[in-house]
């Protein structure tokens, strides 16, 4: 889990400091306020760290990251690591946090290209787990996404996604899922009628009753609502891991979001660090509520820019929705409509 994180020239961040909750987090802003920004830096880094975990020496930390925030940002100017870089700022891009209780630090300029040499090296331990959940559905195009890059190296698609094709590989593990983890998976599994099942070509389908049908035929949202639900059953989500959703709401009927916003308190209640950003005024109300009604501390990072500089407002969902750039919109429609009176079916008529 990450308990601390400041940022200094990354991106269009100058200088954020942030104290994430160990449950629930969202994050909110207008595009280009820097949210995807923020969720690939920290999938990047903690990914990295696994990796560097699992090479057992082979590589340095510093290989590593520099080869994730690579392959996770899509770099691929000869600019490099460089194109990270804020361009107004006065210094080099610095990356401070905390994760398990471990300090890390890394630093590198608008000239670096693919090493990095300020960066501390962690001790060997293997941190959480951390996934990843692009706004995009990839179930349909798993196998072409691990073609792409596993085989060819392609860069279509950034890390992300490959290495969310290659999680939804693993299989489901037996045994019994932590209370929080099994409840969530429960609530994924009442979304949608019928069961994801494998053919002989290794491609999933979703079964209903003795009917089969393949992924082009079934509704995105469905099948994000899957691959949430394969990632807990195949212990890739665990307690004391990270997840990181970008716009999960994406495709899924109001009815779904509720579903999703009640599998998400379950997770984070369970012990996964959950993150997440989001444009829905639906979605962040039904975050809101689900927290007071769960007693469960859940933190707003409310993201704007303020004469041409990003900056940070931090909030709790615990004490209710604070005034934020989503509400502001709603409220405006709502003035609009009470503007346009009242329409019936018979005033149409």
């Amino acid at each position: 889990m990450v308990e601390q994180l400041r940022i200094q020239n990354l991106g269009p961040f100058v200088d954020f400091r942030w104290e994430p909750e160990p449950g629930l987090n969202v994050l909110i802003g207008l595009n280009d306020t820097g949210k995807t920004h923020l969720l690939k830096l920290l999938y990047a880094v903690l990914r990295s760290l696994r990796d560097h975990a699992a090479a057992r020496g082979r590589r340095t930390w510093a290989e590593l990251l520099a080869a994730k925030l690579e392959g996770t940002y899509s770099l691929v100017s000869p600019r490099g690591l460089g194109d990270l870089v804020h361009r107004a700022g006065t210094g080099p891009l610095q990356v401070d946090f905390t994760a398990a209780g471990k300090d890390r630090h890394f630093s590198f300029g608008r000239d670096t290209t693919r090493r990095i040499s300020s960066c501390a090296e962690p001790p060997p331990a293997a941190p959480a787990a951390v996934t990843f959940l692009p706004a995009k559905e990839i179930l349909t195009w798993r196998q072409a996404i691990r073609e792409a890059r596993g085989r060819h190296g392609l860069v279509a698609f950034d890390d992300t996604y490959y290495d969310l094709a290659e999680e939804i590989a693993y299989a489901p593990r037996p045994g019994r899922l932590a209370a929080g983890l099994d409840r969530a998976r429960e609530q994924l599994d009442a979304c949608y009628e019928g069961e994801f099942v494998q053919d002989d070509q290794d491609e999933f389908v979703l079964r209903r009753g003795n009917s089969r049908y393949s992924l082009g035929v079934v509704a995105e949202g469905v099948k994000k609502l899957f691959v949430l639900q394969r990632l807990i059953q195949n212990r890739s989500l665990q307690s004391g891991g990270v997840l990181l959703l970008d716009e999960p709401e994406c495709n899924l009927h109001p009815a779904a979001v509720q579903a999703l916003t009640g599998a998400l308190v379950e997770l984070a209640k369970g012990g996964v660090q959950v993150i997440l950003a989001t444009h829905s005024y639906l979605f962040l109300t039904a975050l809101e509520l689900a927290s007071r009604q769960n007693r469960l501390s859940t933190g707003l990072v409310s993201l704007e820019r303020v004469d041409g500089v990003l900056s940070a407002q931090f909030h709790n969902l615990l004490q209710g929705m604070p005034d934020n750039p989503i509400v502001q919109q709603a409220w405006q429609l709502y003035q609009q409509d009470l503007g346009l009176g009242t329409v019936t079916a018979a005033s149409v008529r």
